[in-house]
């Protein structure tokens, strides 16, 4: 019934001269979720992270690290096929305000 994840990324850039000194070339993101399932098809998640900003100095993202909560629900009619919807919150300054998730994911 309850799913509990994490997640550790790390990206490594390679800039031309021109744009190496404005955008950070290693960038890393880290979050840790859960997964709550209500009926057989429809499921309640969230997660909580942090991550790197590209740009060195942004004045819409002044801080160099972004912080972030999201909490969403995945409507399943089959085995083959996901609906999620959702919404994410910045946490600091250094992310988005307010992001509205929706997606689909088809398997075959």
């Amino acid at each position: 019934r309850f799913t509990l994840l994490g997640n550790i990324a790390y990206n490594r850039n390679n800039y031309p001269s021109a744009l190496e000194s404005a955008n950070r070339s290693s960038m890393w993101r880290a979050s840790a979720g859960f997964g709550y399932k209500l009926t057989d098809t429809f499921n309640l998640v969230g997660e909580v992270g942090a991550k790197t900003n590209q740009a060195r100095n942004n004045d819409f993202f002044p801080d160099s690290i972004a912080r972030f909560g999201m909490l969403g629900a995945v409507y399943s009619p089959t085995g083959e096929m996901d609906f999620d919807f959702g919404i994410r919150k910045g946490l600091n300054k250094a992310d988005y305000d307010t992001v509205y998730l929706l997606g689909a994911t088809f398997r075959w």
